[in-house]
This record gives C-alpha cells, structure tokens and sequence, in this order.
C-alpha cells in the first residue's frame, strides 16, 4: 500500500509539473513548480493543486497589463530618441550584438553625460553640479567638461577626479 502511495505521488507530481510548465505565469514560477513537484511530490502536489493553480489569476492579469503597458511605453521612447540613433554602418559588430542584448540602441551625444558621471564619482552630484555652475560664471561652457569644467575642478577640488576622467 505504501509502495502505491509513493508510486501515485510521483506520477502526479510528473503530471502536475507538466501542468503547471504549460499553465504558470511566469518562466520562474513554471520552473520552480517543476522542480518541486518532481523532487518532493510528496509536499508539493497538494500545495500546488490548493495553491498553484488558479489563485493567482488576478496576478496573471496585472502582470501581462503591467507588460503591454511597458511595452507601449518602450515605443514611444525609441520614437523619442531616433533621431539620436546611432545608424547601424557606424557600429562595430560587437557593438550591435551590444544593442541586441541589451534591447537598446547607441545614441549620439551620451559622451557629456558620462564624463560628468564619471568626474561625479569622488566629489558627488551635487559638487560636478555646483563645479558647472562655476564654469559657466567663468565664462566657460557647463556642458563641456574638457578644458572648461575640468579646469575648474582642477582649481577646487584637485587633480584626482580630472585625472580619472582623463582615464576613462
């Protein structure tokens, strides 16, 4: 009898991994059900056939609104930035495996942004802020940081954040 038991837990737990492989919401979920059910029938068909099933409807729901509501946004985004696109001829090919892994295109005029990321690192924002604001007092341009920003930093701040810039 035993024997039976055991033997009717593990072909409910394959059965039910199938199930819920073919019916979870997610990838996770489906996996983790999976591997449960077939490593430890014994707990997890009855949690899954009370818990697994259809409790979480109302989270399959949100979850694909969540998702489209994303993607709608995705659109409208690369619309917003295509004429920053960076056409495909000027990337190299690693480059555009970059792109597709990352699900993003290159954009022109990041380079400002990234130098002033990078001389952000030691002082903080708020000092490559006020480090900007004093460059464009001086009759320098706020948004170039070689040359105008940096010689400011270099005067307040010191040597070590230009020189890491310079670096990068």
């Amino acid at each position: 009898m035993t024997a039976f038991a055991v033997v009717v837990f593990h072909v409910l737990g394959v059965i039910s991994s199938m199930h819920a492989i073919m019916t979870t919401r997610t990838e996770q979920g489906a996996i983790a059900w999976a591997v449960s059910l077939i490593t430890f029938p014994y707990v997890a068909v009855p949690a899954y056939w009370v818990l697994g099933r259809s409790r979480f409807q109302g989270y399959v729901d949100a979850r694909r609104e969540n998702v489209e509501e994303v993607a709608g946004v995705t659109k409208e985004a690369l619309a917003a930035v295509a004429p920053l696109m960076v056409p495909d001829a000027e990337v190299d090919p690693a480059g555009r495996a970059a792109q597709r892994l990352a699900g993003i295109p290159y954009l022109r005029g990041n380079t400002v942004e990234l130098l002033f990321a990078f001389a952000s690192y030691n002082p903080g924002p708020g000092q490559v802020h006020q480090l900007r604001a004093e460059a464009e007092r001086a009759g320098l341009d706020p948004n170039v940081w070689f040359n105008d920003v940096e010689r400011i930093a270099a005067k307040h701040i010191g040597r070590e954040t230009t020189q890491y810039v310079s670096n990068r």
